[in-house]
């Protein structure tokens, strides 16, 4: 971190008051200047229109000059000419911090660094090596102008004062850096994750904050609100009003107006306001949303203790070390330590794990005074309720009153949710779809300079040459097309919100969503309803079990009726299934009042048994009963004060559960310590993963069938649980003793299992889900599960919906999970990859360990199930450190092996579950892949996929919760919505790409068919044409190209959108070749007729500006070619290719189109008339002069009327051309390879 304190003096002031002012004079004189020039009567206007031409052109150059100079060189003059100070005495501090993308602290948030663009870009593989060159050089330029110093990010922070406590302090991104007198300098204010036992003891105490406390709190480190940040409406303002571009389009619009070119200025001024005041509107509407949301949870009430006073304040002003006292049903506020009774809290939304925590109360008589505390210790974890986490009940004590006592650990921007938030930084790319666009204007600027190059040397330099130059540029450079862009892009993304329900917060990325390489879908909630259904369940070891005194009953169930307990005889396997689990019971709770894993919901509901959960009298450990529910049960009655004897009675009944060991990602197993009241013996019962339950098993005849059978069941999509007993001592002391026991102990009880039972679950996947799968990957998309889950739940909904298994077959998108068949005969297999003590460890379906060297071997055939851990450890896993182990294999593959740096780079393509990532793990691994040069999607539903939806190219919500953290948000929860986003992204990005040629092709057809004319004939194109070729061929025509709908069916995919690319380049160069050598062929046929009468020797005594040049034949044949063509190109354009529906489709294109030529045929067959001499086409000096519609006619010169022999030929010529650009563009276009 650098900081540079300063001192904000006059000449800085004086120096942006008067930047401001010129540069709002000189914009304001402009139009001033114009409408003194328009305005003014024709005798007068005639008379002194050189001067004011003179006066427009010299503030034209300074406000270019002034407005160029301030988007280069402001942030260099503005650090030059602030005053070196010292850091008592300062009012302004520059401030440059390091921005390193692997450093996930609370200030390095923002990563929309130039060095990750070009990186990105460099890998990029559809960028071409002249676009990768000149972009580095661009951005790199970019960088030293604004001042930036590579690898850190630069604040310009004012000083404040807290009017409370005199503190100096200044904000940085979302840190705030106090001044410190005993220091002498800001540091950064920083919420520690540690705090000592006694500073807990002394809130407690004291009995909550003094008034003076709280003031000190917040004066240091601010108000407990999260980090949302909005930008205001004036900096939205000055980035879409004051950009380049626009004031380009300003200045350029200008001089059309000072021209009188009224009609085309007009539309094109009410094109670009709509589109930039749609953004601006977007953006305040989108700044008001996030506003709104925040001053809701900023001002939500919360009850603290404060000087032994119970009192409600705003969550805002919650402050370090505050006593909150929280109920049932509460958000925390605050990261916070429980410091009594034992709770129950749903942290899904940060982790994405379904199941509850209990949360237990910190001790602190099992504490020293001095002791230091740690959230990565257990002690403070088990304690601790994250903020977001909704509290859902509240066990012990007076039954009455549920409320709870905690101390606030973090506030603010130093939560664990805020941290989550933070990470999402929106701009590590570029929201400019097209990166070729720099390129694009470097070479219409190199193409721009020559022709005014020779336009200079051919005619004389005077005032209307000067004219004539800012037309040429006007119709070359690419200001126009983005404004057309951008109001495709807001009518695609209001057609999704009105037809699908899809909202976007950032349209310009739906672009995106036509090159995308990779779809990563997180599962819990996106792929899955969090729910799943217990299928079939199989007895096993019957005869075992039964010569053991237990009821097996039949084999399996067929039914979901369980037997009970019969006599003494107890159903082992239904006792297995209703107590093996950690649900809680919420009587407030939907599905029967459980809260809870899906699985563990289902086997209590398949067992048809209850939960009832209650403390002790010493509020810590908490006893919990299973039993079954009768035919007379009610929830309501069973569990009421006044019916005690009835709960006790059930209670009996049952069972009561001892000791949980919680679900381990190691052994993929629970357990369960379970004491039957009935027969007073205790069990232990496991369930998990077949080969971690096998392995600790009695081994018997029955183990290979048993492995055999669920490895079987798995492979069909099943998630397959298998479940074992052992039974224990059921005295008083080891029942004491079980109470007691530890989660490192669970490995003495977990041995000597014996099997019971094999749960077969099938995950609710969404009924769309497999559809859009199978949608995705016919596009060529890879789809990647990315979850906080286990691998084996990961792996089964991979084959369910598609991922693994190319085999799925799918009827109709309404199809259920069960008509969705999978081929086991497919040639693919899941191998899946942890880390087991420090290892790679690679096992097949039947979890038998497997070399990497046949995993290598067998790339084409398997697909890779990994953890996150096991990505990140093949990440550093260089190949060529172990060539011994390829040494079996050819020397070409094997060089080819070795090509690849790394493990990852090697089987990253095989990869199609990456399972346990948490919120970092994911963003970490979607900008790993956009650092490749990958586009990556992203789809998600929790706080823990925001910094991954955020950081990726295309980032889709599945609920409308996620509106202000996402680029799209899907309101009603339907996947469908995805296609529906990709196909209208490939149909905007198609309109995209045709219209920046079609404009490109507006401009560059006018400056060849002008420049021809000039210089072989020395004519002008008449006024009025330049009007029907703008207002009655061009605005049309963009308007029916941008109407273009995307096509029901993609055809090709990726969309081949590049400005610079081989194929528009070619595409350009034939037509431009197609319009100069046919035009020059058909003023060349016209030369040589008979009845045709040059215009050359006259024009030549005629100055340029004056409009008799413009009364040949050679005028009007130029301008029927360059409308007529340029009206065919928009057919061209508008064809529906691959991506978008057929033109002919297109009522808006064919309907502007079939006009356009109907004007022409009407033009060049009809009578002289005045209609015909307004457009000086087919026109008869004895017409003229004369008044048509209000508008004086001027004299016509001679006479240009054809012979209807030469109009068929010059139809014919048109026809011509417009069938070869079409065979051309079609070549060109067309034909290309598809990964599709």
């Amino acid at each position: 971190m650098i900081l540079i304190p300063c001192r904000k003096n006059i000449y800085s002031n004086i120096f942006r008051c008067t930047l401001n002012f010129l540069t709002a004079i000189h914009l304001i004189l402009i139009p001033l200047i114009t409408y003194d020039s328009v305005s003014a009567p024709e005798s007068s206007s005639i008379l002194y229109w050189r001067k004011k031409a003179e006066v427009f052109l010299v503030e034209y150059v300074v406000a270019l000059i002034i407005c160029i100079g301030r988007k280069l060189f402001t942030k260099r003059i503005r650090l030059t000419l602030i005053m070196p100070s010292n850091l008592f005495d300062c009012n302004f501090v520059c401030l440059w911090v390091r921005d390193n993308n692997n450093n996930h602290h609370h200030l390095y948030h923002d990563h929309d660094t130039n060095d990750n663009i070009i990186q990105s870009i460099n890998k990029d593989p559809s960028c071409s090596t002249l676009n990768k060159k000149f972009l580095n050089f661009y951005k790199k330029s970019l960088a030293f102008l604004d001042g930036e110093m590579t690898g850190f990010k630069y604040y310009g922070c004012h000083i404040q004062i807290d009017e409370s406590s005199g503190i100096r302090y200044f904000i940085a991104g979302s840190t705030r850096f106090v001044f410190s007198f005993e220091t002498g300098t800001f540091l950064p204010q920083i919420q520690s994750n540690r705090v000592s036992v006694s500073q807990i003891e002394n809130a407690l105490n004291c009995g909550g904050h003094s008034e003076a406390s709280v003031i000190s709190y917040l004066s240091v480190f601010g108000k407990n609100e999260l980090p949302y940040e909005t930008e205001p409406a004036l900096l939205i303002m000055k980035r879409i009003f004051f950009c380049p571009t626009f004031i380009l389009q300003y200045l350029m619009l200008s001089t059309t107006f000072f021209l009188r070119f009224f009609t085309w200025s007009f539309c094109w001024s009410a094109l670009i306001l709509y589109t930039n005041l749609f953004s601006f509107f977007k953006d305040i509407f989108r700044n008001r949303k996030v506003l709104k949301e925040t001053r809701e949870i900023n001002n939500r009430p919360v009850k603290v203790i404060r000087g032994n006073i119970k009192k409600s304040i705003k969550a805002s002003d919650i402050v370090l070390f505050d006593i909150v006292l929280s109920e049932t049903g509460d958000i925390a506020p605050c990261d916070m330590i429980l410091m009594e009774k034992l709770v129950l809290v749903d942290e899904s939304s940060l982790t994405g794990e379904a199941t509850p925590v209990f949360k237990k109360p910190l001790d602190l008589s099992t504490l020293s005074n001095s002791q230091i505390l740690s959230i990565s210790d257990n002690i403070l974890k088990d304690s601790l309720i994250h903020a977001g986490c909704k509290i859902i009940k509240v066990f012990g004590g007076d039954e009455s009153n549920d409320s709870l006592i905690s101390i606030v650990l973090n506030t603010g921007s130093f939560t664990f949710k805020s941290k989550i938030l933070r990470t999402a930084s929106q701009n590590i790319i570029s929201d400019d779809f097209h990166n070729d666009i720099p390129l694009l204007w470097l070479l219409t600027l190199s193409v721009a300079s020559v022709v005014i190059t020779v336009q200079c040397l051919i005619s004389q330099f005077n005032i209307g040459s000067i004219f004539f130059i800012l037309g040429t540029l006007l119709q070359l450079l690419p200001i126009w097309a983005p404004a057309f862009v951008q109001s495709c892009i807001n009518s695609s993304v209001s057609i999704l919100k009105n037809d699908k329900n899809v909202e976007s917060s950032y349209p310009r990325r739906i672009l995106f969503a036509s090159k995308l390489d990779t779809f990563f879908f997180d599962k819990t909630g996106t792929l899955t309803m969090n729910d799943y259904v217990l299928d079939n369940v199989e007895r096993l070891n019957s005869d075992l079990l039964e010569n053991q005194g237990f009821f097996t009953g039949n084999e399996s169930y067929s039914e979901r009726i369980v037997r009970g307990i019969n006599g003494e005889k107890i159903d082992i396997l239904k006792m297995a299934i209703s107590t093996c689990h950690s649900l809680s019971f919420v009587p407030d709770q939907g599905d029967g009042g459980h809260y809870g894993d899906s699985i563990e919901k289902e086997m209590l509901k398949f067992t048809r048994s209850c939960i009832y959960e209650k403390s002790s009298l010493n509020d810590r450990p908490l006893r919990r009963f299973v039993f079954e529910k009768g035919a007379e049960f009610d929830y309501e009655n069973i569990f009421s004060r006044h019916n005690t004897e009835s709960l006790e009675k059930k209670l009996s009944e049952g069972c009561e559960i001892l000791k949980i060991f919680d679900f381990n990602g190691v052994s993929r197993s629970m357990s369960v310590i379970v004491r039957c009241n009935v027969t007073e013996r205790v069990f232990l019962f496991t369930k998990g993963a077949s080969e971690s339950i096998l392995k600790f098993s009695i081994k018997n005849q029955s183990t290979e069938e048993i492995e055999f059978r669920t490895s079987e069941l798995s492979s069909s999509g099943s998630y397959v649980i298998l479940i074992a007993y052992r039974e224990l001592k059921s005295d008083k002391e080891s029942i004491e003793l079980y109470r007691l026991l530890n989660e490192n102990e669970r490995i003495n009880f977990e041995v000597d299992l014996t099997p019971v039972g094999i749960l077969c679950f099938s995950n609710c996947i969404r009924k769309e889900a497999p559809f859009i799968i199978k949608e995705i990957k016919d596009l060529g998309i890879k789809p990647i599960i990315l979850t906080g889950d286990n691998s084996d739940c990961a792996l089964c909904v991979a084959k369910q919906v598609g991922i693994i298994n190319n085999q799925l077959k799918v009827s109709k998108i309404e199809a259920k999970p069960s008509l969705c068949e999978i081929d086991l005969d497919g040639n693919q297999s899941a191998v899946l990859c942890c880390v087991n003590s420090g290892k790679l460890v690679f096992l097949n379906e039947f979890r038998h360990e497997i070399d990497l060297e046949e995993v290598i071997k067998n790339l084409n055939k398997i697909r890779l199930v990994v953890t996150f851990e096991s990505y990140e450890m093949m990440s550093k896993f260089a190949l060529h450190n172990y060539e011994g182990i390829f040494n079996s294999l050819k020397d070409d593959s094997k060089q080819a092996i070795l090509s690849n740096e790394t493990l990852l780079d090697l089987l990253k393509d095989n990869i199609s579950v990456i399972s346990r990532a948490n919120h970092i793990n994911k963003q970490s691994v979607v900008r790993q892949f956009m650092n490749e040069g990958k586009i990556v999607a992203m789809v998600g539903d929790g706080t823990n996929d925001v910094a991954a939806v955020k950081d990726s190219n295309l980032g889709i919500f599945i609920n409308k919760n996620g509106s202000l953290s996402s680029h799209f948000c899907l309101n009603k929860g339907d996947l469908n919505g995805i296609l529906s986003i990709i196909r209208e992204g490939c149909g905007c990005a198609a309109n995209s790409r045709s219209l920046y040629l079609f404009m490109i092709m507006y401009g560059f057809t006018i400056v060849i068919c002008k420049n021809i004319l000039l210089y072989s004939e020395q004519a002008t194109l008449p006024t009025m044409g330049y009007f029907y070729y703008s207002i009655f061929v061009n605005f049309p025509s963009v308007w029916g190209i941008k109407k273009s709908r995307p096509a029901d069916k993609i055809k090709k995919y990726p969309v081949d959108a590049g400005l610079v690319s081989r194929s528009s380049i070619l595409t350009i160069i034939c037509f431009i070749s197609v319009i100069g050598i046919n035009l020059s062929v058909v003023l060349f046929l016209l030369s040589n007729k008979s009845w045709f009468v040059s215009s050359y020797t006259r024009n030549l005594g005629i100055p340029i500006f004056i409009s008799a040049r413009q009364d040949g034949f050679e005028s009007s044949t130029t301008l029927i070619w360059m409308c007529s063509l340029h009206s065919h190109m928009a057919l061209i354009f508008g064809m529906g290719g691959y991506h978008r529906e057929p033109f002919y489709k297109n009522k808006v294109l064919v309907s502007t189109w079939f006009l356009a030529q109907l004007g022409l045929l009407f033009l060049i067959f009809s009578e002289p008339s005045l209609i015909t001499c307004f457009f000086k086409i087919n026109c008869q000096e004895s017409i003229t002069p004369g008044t048509l519609f209000g508008m004086n006619i001027p004299k016509f010169s001679g006479n240009n009327v054809f012979p209807f022999s030469w109009k068929l030929e010059l139809v014919g010529w048109i026809a011509a051309s417009f069938l070869i650009c079409t065979f051309i563009y079609r070549k060109l276009n067309f034909n290309s390879i598809s990964r599709v």
